[in-house]
C-alpha cells in the first residue's frame, strides 16, 4: 500500500481495462447455434464419465466447468486432457464397487475398496476410508 499510496487507483484500473478492452479481436457476427438443454447437461455429463470411468478405462483428472465445451453442432466438447489415467479392468471393478458402497450407504464396504486401491491411512479406520470414498 505504501509504494502505490501516491497512484489513483482507479486510473489503473480503467487504463487496465482499456487496454484489455481493446486487446479482444472484434467478434464475428452471430449465427443461429443450436438450442441446448441446459438441465438434461448434469446426467449427460455423469453418463460421459461413466462411460470412460468403466467402459474404456480413463479417469480426467481435472474434470470441470471451465474444460467442457459446447461446439457449433451442439455437441459438448471435453478439453484438456493433460491429466488422466489409465485404468485396468481390475481398477475399474474396485472402483464401481465403491461407487455401488458409497451410493448405498455401506461405509464398511467403502472402506474396504479404498483399501483395495492402495489408501493407507496411519490409524487405519474404516471410518476414515468410508469419508475418502465419499469425496472420491
Amino acid at each position: 500500500r505504501r509504494s502505490f499510496g501516491s497512484l489513483p487507483l482507479c486510473s489503473l484500473t480503467v487504463s487496465a481495462f482499456d487496454w484489455a478492452a481493446e486487446s479482444v479481436p472484434e467478434l464475428p457476427p452471430t449465427t443461429s447455434l443450436p438450442s441446448i438443454d441446459l438441465y438434461s447437461l448434469p446426467k449427460m455429463l455423469f453418463e460421459v464419465q461413466g462411460h470412460l470411468l468403466f467402459e474404456v478405462g480413463f479417469v480426467n483428472t481435472d474434470p470441470h466447468p471451465g474444460n467442457i465445451m459446447f461446439l457449433d453442432d451442439g455437441r459438448l466438447g471435453l478439453i484438456d486432457w493433460g491429466q488422466v489415467k489409465r485404468l485396468t479392468p481390475g481398477q475399474r471393478c474396485v472402483l464401481a464397487r465403491a461407487v455401488i458402497a458409497v451410493a448405498d450407504g455401506d461405509e464398511i464396504s467403502a472402506a474396504a475398496c479404498m483399501r483395495d486401491m492402495g489408501m493407507r491411512t496411519k490409524k487405519d479406520l474404516d471410518w476414515t476410508y468410508s469419508r475418502q470414498a465419499y469425496f472420491f
